[in-house]
Order: C-alpha cells, then structure tokens, then sequence
C-alpha cells in the first residue's frame, strides 16, 4: 500500500513538474519571428598566422612572460641554494662534503639556466622558442625538483 502510494506520489510530481517546465515559454518558431530574437553574429578575429603584426607583438609578450618567471624560479632556486650552503649536513665528513659537491652542482646547473636564458637570440615567435622553452622548462624543472629533494634530505 504504501509503495503503490510513493510511486503513484512520484508520478504526480514528475507529471507536474513537466507541464510546468514549458509555462510561458515559446517555440522555436516564436522565437525566430520574435522581435526582440536577434541572432548571435560572431565578431571577426584576425588569424594570427596572416597578420603578422599580432603574431609578433604576442610572441614578444609570450617571451617576456615566460623570462621574467624563469627569472624569478632561477632567483628563488638561488635563494634556496643559499640557504642549503648554510646549512651543516649531520653526518659524517664523507656525507658533509657530499651535500656540499652537490650543492655546488645545483648551483653551477642553476648559474648556468640563468646564462642560458640570457643569451637566448633565436626567434621568439616560431617552433624554434618553443623547442626552447620546452628545454628550458625541463631543466629548470629539474634543477628546482633536485634543490627540493636535496633540502628534504637535508632535514632528516
């Protein structure tokens, strides 16, 4: 009895919530004939490939944008590294001098990312910038990934 009532409760519900649905609305066709209907045009974008003039003022922002956060990753990265240089490694002198060569690596790999960046000539507007920043965010990945590791073992 009260499954027959649920059910036939839900039906109602369902029954009414789809004539409700469409109160007020209008067809489609009502909709094309409507005056206020105004259909959607879309605004004309430039193709970057023809316009040369945006493709090369976008590639300048992409290059500036992407130098100026390698810059401040390769700067935190030196931060880091300064701080790991202070720091005593607990163990033995093996394991001191250890920490400190590899420290010394990171920093050298980091200076260099640093030069490497700098001296950047190629187009920056083409596959070839991309090839290097794909490179480049490698390595700095990397050098970053191999900085925190290195603290994390610091630590214990």
């Amino acid at each position: 009895m009260k499954k027959t009532i649920v059910t036939l409760s839900i039906a109602a519900f369902i029954a009414c919530s789809m004539t409700t649905a469409s109160y007020g609305q209008q067809s489609v066709g009502k909709i094309a004939e409507s005056p206020v209907y105004k259909p959607v045009v879309k605004a004309e974008v430039p193709d970057p490939y023809l316009d040369s003039n945006i493709t090369k003022s976008d590639s300048t922002v992409n290059y500036t944008n992407f130098k100026s956060d390698s810059e401040e990753n390769i700067a935190s990265n030196a931060k880091n590294l300064a701080t790991l240089k202070t720091k005593k490694c607990s163990g033995n002198v093996s394991d001191t001098t250890a920490f400190q060569n590899k420290v010394e690596d990171l920093d050298k790999q980091n200076n260099d990312l640093k030069v490497k960046l700098a001296n950047y000539t190629g187009n920056k507007c083409n596959e070839e910038f991309n090839a290097f920043k794909n490179s480049f965010n490698d390595d700095l990945e990397s050098v970053t990934n191999s900085i925190f590791e290195l603290a994390i073992v610091e630590k214990k």
